[in-house]
């Protein structure tokens, strides 16, 4: 059994096309949808398409995956964005190399941006992050697209809040000498772009994931 699990915060615009993405994938016998207290009707969208939980109020992607996690048995999940829309299909090949005993958790890859509209920094700081932690080069450390057998998330001490969760589960796994491979896919999602609420979003972004790495180096 493979579960997808679906974080969504005021993604009425795109859930309905990505649950819909994820249905014809046809490797999913279970979606869900954690509601985190939404102020749109993405869960009223999400309820006829998806395994609807909901937080009554906002408190973080981590806490949604959390939530998402503790409400299924599947040995293998896939975190999945709401806002990837038609490209959601194409999650299905992050299972390949986990069932073919390849890796334990694979991350999807982006197409690299023709502009970089959030100008590449946080991404930067993630990457020489993990790889002062773990010796590791990871070219896609933010991506939320993710796949992985479940067991290996007992090895996760806590879920990072905010902006930070990818960076934490990333050295966490990889400090317990768990494989991880990169897979490339034609993903796409609502870009950031070079307006206020742009910069507000990546600097809550780096802020988060330079808090992550710094609690993470105090670990050892």
């Amino acid at each position: 059994m493979v579960t997808a699990i679906v974080p969504a915060y005021n993604e009425e615009d795109y859930i309905v096309e990505t649950l819909l993405a994820l249905h014809a994938a046809g490797c999913f016998e279970e979606i869900i949808v954690v509601d985190d207290g939404s102020q749109d009707r993405t869960a009223e969208l999400a309820r006829s398409y998806a395994k609807l939980l909901r937080h009554p109020d906002n408190r973080g992607k981590g806490a949604a995956i959390a939530t998402g996690l503790a409400s299924t048995n599947s040995p293998l999940v896939c975190w999945v964005d709401a806002d990837l829309g038609r490209s959601a299909i194409h999650v299905r090949h992050l299972l390949t190399p986990i069932l073919e005993d390849q890796a334990d958790m694979t991350i999807a890859q982006f197409p690299k941006p023709q502009r970089k509209d959030g100008f590449g920094i946080v991404t930067w700081t993630a990457g020489k992050g993990i790889y002062r932690l773990t010796g590791h080069k990871i070219g896609a450390p933010l991506s939320g697209q993710r796949a992985m057998r479940k067991e290996i998330l007992s090895s996760v001490q806590h879920y990072p809040c905010g902006f930070g969760l990818e960076v934490g589960i990333t050295v966490q796994v990889l400090r317990q000498g768990y494989r991880l491979k990169e897979v490339p896919l034609p993903l796409a999602h609502r870009a950031t772009g070079r307006n206020w609420r742009g910069f507000v979003h990546r600097g809550r972004e780096f802020k988060d994931v330079v808090k992550t790495l710094w609690e993470l180096s105090r670990q050892g």
